[in-house]
């Protein structure tokens, strides 16, 4: 029965294993050690095998994979080792990946840069632009001075000045194509929404969320700041929307299912690959390929190979506050509805609330801990303004895809704008009361110490309510 366990979860384990490595590699950076340990460990699991011995050949396998995280890491951080082009005139490659914000001297923005002279980095910097010729999602090659400073925490800065040398780079046709796209999206949305709508919408579903400014306080403030991100719900609500268009003009269910996938990891691409995003997309391509062959998936499985993917692509994002909240999450629904079962109600509007209220308490319970270490809160009523909020923002989203889709058609893009921007000012309103609540948080923030003892009693818990979850029905064979 354990072996079955084990390899029933085996992605889900090597994630874990894989990410453990990663940590490792913070404590010890020689790659070729690393690489020494993992052979080691495969000629381990080798000897194991011939010896029948099954449980201890799966553990080797799965040492592996920490050695071999390790050693990705050490490999990766050579590309985002920014310290030898601090404070130095550097000719830098980037992207533009936010709007420029505009003022008299200087436009700022958010940029990739992705080479430090001919030598090839990664990692992301504002951009002080006295030059004012930086225009969002183009490349570019600059002349400025990167510095660090403290702004919300450690960012690194690229002064650009006024007579820098700027020279644009060509976009690869993807490139042109989502650029195109997202302008077009941009304009409905200004075409057809006042200004408040049309800056919600750019940042809930083209990832924009420098243009909505102040009011990411007040989702910050209610707790519902994932409301923002584009994550799970937007992906599974526009998979859902997708695969209805599809059926209804006529296509078979496959080729909805290959079709959907499609748009959607061009919707991915369009909205800039957030950890987020990516982690949703790959898990919705897990299913299809496992509907496809036939074969029946397990979500454990499916998060644990959107997670390893996005370590082997960057080792980094496993110490993002992003990443972790997005993997937290989906891992507390997970196992929260696996041990308190499926929820079953005749009434669809009283179970859409229930699991609603399940899945913010299940996800609440797990992100506490890191959302108070990083941000310095804990939200008290959260699940509360979840329960509001939810149905609101899943009718704001429909809506808005439904606009996108019959852009082409004036009077009712119109009629969609109209009634869009009527709801999103109500939500707005409605989240900017919950959030003037005193209650809604206090200030505390969890030390590393105190994590390990809530998640040590939380996953107790946890364990303690399966195993007598799983007496329950042996009980009743019994009886």
């Amino acid at each position: 029965m354990k072996k079955a366990n084990f390899g029933a979860f085996l992605g889900f384990f090597i994630f874990i294993c894989f990410s453990t490595g990663i940590v490792i590699s913070r404590f010890i950076s020689s790659f070729w050690f690393l690489v020494c340990l993992a052979a080691l460990s495969f000629l381990a699991a080798g000897y194991f095998y011939r010896k029948k011995n099954v449980f201890a050949s799966d553990a080797a396998i799965l040492v592996i994979f920490i050695f071999l995280g390790a050693a990705w890491s050490v490999s990766h951080s050579f590309y985002h080792n920014k310290k030898p082009f601090l404070n130095k005139n550097y000719k830098f490659s980037l992207k533009i990946v936010s709007l420029p914000k505009v003022s008299s001297l200087r436009n700022t923005c958010k940029a990739k840069i992705y080479f430090a002279g001919s030598q090839p980095v990664s990692f992301s910097a504002f951009v002080a632009d006295y030059s004012k010729k930086l225009e969002y999602l183009n490349h570019y090659e600059v002349t400025g001075k990167l510095t660090e400073n403290n702004y919300h925490g450690k960012a690194l800065f690229l002064w650009v000045r006024k007579n820098s040398k700027v020279k644009k780079l060509p976009l690869t046709l993807t490139e042109r194509i989502t650029k195109t796209a997202n302008k077009y999206i941009l304009r409905v949305f200004e075409k057809n929404c006042d200004q408040q709508s049309c800056n919600f919408l750019a940042a809930v579903f083209l990832g924009r969320r420098e243009l909505i400014g102040l009011q990411k306080d007040i989702f910050a403030k209610a707790g519902v700041s994932h409301l923002l991100a584009i994550s799970g719900l937007h992906i599974g609500l526009t998979a859902l929307l997708l695969f209805f268009f599809l059926k209804i003009a006529g296509f078979s269910h496959k080729a909805c299912l290959i079709f959907s996938l499609l748009l959607l990891s061009w919707y991915t691409l369009l909205t800039g690959v957030s950890a987020s995003t990516l982690r949703a997309l790959i898990m919705y391509a897990v299913f299809v390929c496992g509907f496809l062959l036939r074969r029946k998936t397990k979500l454990l499985n499916s998060l644990g190979l959107a997670g390893l993917f996005i370590l082997i692509w960057d080792p980094e994002m496993l110490f993002n506050p992003g990443f972790q909240l997005s993997f937290a999450s989906v891992l507390a629904i997970i196992i929260g509805f696996k041990i308190f079962g499926p929820v079953s109600e005749a009434n669809p509007a009283y179970y859409y609330l229930k699991q609603i209220f399940l899945c913010s308490l299940f996800v609440t319970l797990l992100i506490t801990p890191i959302v108070s270490y990083y941000f310095g809160r804990v939200y008290l009523l959260n699940i509360i303004y979840n329960l509001l909020l939810i149905p609101f923002f899943t009718l704001i989203l429909g809506l808005n895809f439904f606009l996108v889709a019959f852009s082409f058609f004036p009077f009712i893009a119109k009629a969609l704008g109209a009634l869009l921007s009527l709801i999103i000012s109500l939500f707005i309103q409605s989240t900017s009361v919950l959030s003037s609540s005193r209650f809604s948080f206090i200030e505390c923030r969890f030390s590393i110490k105190t994590m390990v003892i809530y998640y040590t009693i939380l996953s107790s818990l946890a364990g303690l309510l399966f195993a007598l979850k799983r007496k329950v029905p042996k009980a009743k064979e019994a009886i």
